[in-house]
């Protein structure tokens, strides 16, 4: 949606929330924990970091009741309806991917393999013809599969670790500026 970088203008939270996204992916990408589970799904593949990002995005919503006392469709909730509140200032392409996300609801599917399943199918439509013939996302759904149960112990190994490196309420999930 931004590729990383607010545009100009853009609201102060906006700013600060893709500060905080860019910071979680640099962590992530770097976490020991987080390389283990891209190589239990395979030793090589541009899409792997991808794959178990969205494999551990279902990981969180399906553990969310460990994380936050806020129910996960309701905290879902508020973020739709913030997200559709703040639309007006951003660049088209934000707005679609905004609208496209309220609608669908996705996010609240994320908790079933056939939600994650929906997300990497989306994603691979997305992906250049050249990528497609080498590597897709779904190409890896049976490798999760046959890894999932190591794959959510990856996940909860690293989530608390990844919590405590980052500025959060640990009671929302939401970030916060620290003092």
């Amino acid at each position: 949606m931004t590729k990383g970088r607010a545009w100009a203008g853009a609201p102060s939270e906006f700013v600060r929330g893709t500060a905080l996204h860019r910071q979680i992916d640099r962590l992530t990408d770097s976490d020991p924990i987080f390389k283990r589970s891209s190589r239990r799904i395979g030793e090589q593949g541009f899409l792997r970091g991808i794959v178990i990002d969205l494999v551990y995005d279902h990981f969180l919503s399906k553990n969310w009741r460990r994380y936050s006392d806020v129910a996960l469709d309701v905290y879902l909730k508020r973020f739709y309806e913030e997200a559709l509140e703040s639309i007006e200032g951003y660049p088209s392409n934000a707005q679609r991917f905004i609208y496209s996300l309220v609608r669908s609801r996705r996010l609240n599917s994320y908790s079933e393999i056939a939600g994650i399943e929906a997300a990497m199918l989306q994603m691979d439509g997305r992906l250049s013809e050249r990528l497609k013939r080498k590597e897709t996302t779904v190409r890896y759904l049976p490798e999760v599969l046959g890894e999932y149960e190591s794959l959510e112990t990856d996940f909860l190994e690293f989530f608390p670790l990844l919590r405590s490196r980052v500025c959060f309420d640990q009671s929302t999930l939401e970030p916060f500026e620290s003092n």
